[in-house]
């Protein structure tokens, strides 16, 4: 077991004993990729609209401003590999690719061989170059999961959930409210909203919000003005949309602006 970080590489080989995980479970999205390569225990992951019992060498792959969380049983050892790095070190036909492919991967011949590889050389070289390594067997591991056709949701309990998040991504721009929401999928807005936070355990205007600030995350690194892209997301105010990037992100709005003109 292991974790390593180096700048905006954060890898680990976690294994949590039964009936005292020690990692954190809960609901969120965040502005980076993760791929989840599941190897033991008894856990169900939901990514956006879709939940699928993990089997031995299930992979999960996360992407950039979708909502997941895992539900597990704490009887079980539950033992996995965490990979979370950023968008910069994938090209732009990759990620277009990538946008295509399910969020479940069962492909135990290419991957097993690749985080058992990662395992054997963690600490065998410096920081620098293990971080090169990982990134090379992430893009390997990238280039594979391009290939996989996406699977459908069967889960017909799901599909309004899917209908929500559907329309939200495609209004990311407007004044998302309940109401809506609720006129353009012809459903009350106490089943959206109720529907929504029994799938999601999270209220539905919570996940909007992180989903806008993400967005503006990436219309910041593209060189717009953070007061701008607060006004165009729909932000009725410049404070509200600066303490929920801060809470989304980690940093500032003007931070990020920085960082970005740093590389």
């Amino acid at each position: 077991m292991f974790q390593f970080k180096y700048k905006d590489l954060d890898i680990s080989h976690k294994l949590d004993y039964a009936s005292s995980p020690n990692d954190e479970y809960g609901k969120h999205m965040h502005y980076f990729y993760e791929i989840v390569y599941f190897i033991n225990g008894d856990v169900d992951y939901t990514v956006e609209s879709e939940t699928r019992s993990l089997n031995k060498s299930d992979l999960v792959f996360i992407q950039p401003g979708e909502f997941h969380f895992a539900t597990f049983n704490k009887k079980v050892h539950y033992e996995r590999f965490v990979l979370k790095f950023p968008d910069q070190i994938i090209d732009s036909e990759l990620k277009m690719r990538l946008q295509k492919v399910s969020h479940f991967i069962a492909k135990p011949d290419v991957f097993s061989p690749i985080f058992s590889d990662i395992d054997t050389k963690y600490c065998k070289f410096d920081d620098y170059s293990f971080s090169l390594i990982v990134k090379s067997k992430i893009i390997e591991m990238l280039v594979s999961i391009s290939a996989t056709q996406k699977v459908e949701r069967k889960e017909e309990d799901n599909t309004i959930i899917a209908s929500i998040i559907n329309y939200i991504n495609n209004h990311i721009s407007s004044s998302l409210s309940l109401g809506s929401i609720s006129s353009a999928l012809n459903y009350s807005e106490s089943y959206i909203a109720n529907t929504f936070k029994k799938n999601m355990k999270a209220p539905l205007m919570q996940y909007i919000r992180s989903k806008k600030i993400i967005a503006a995350r990436e219309m910041i690194i593209r060189g717009q003005k953070p007061k701008d892209i607060a006004e165009s997301l729909g932000f009725n105010d410049y404070s509200t949309f600066y303490r929920s990037y801060i809470k989304v992100i980690g940093v500032s709005p003007s931070s990020t602006n920085s960082d970005k003109q740093k590389k």
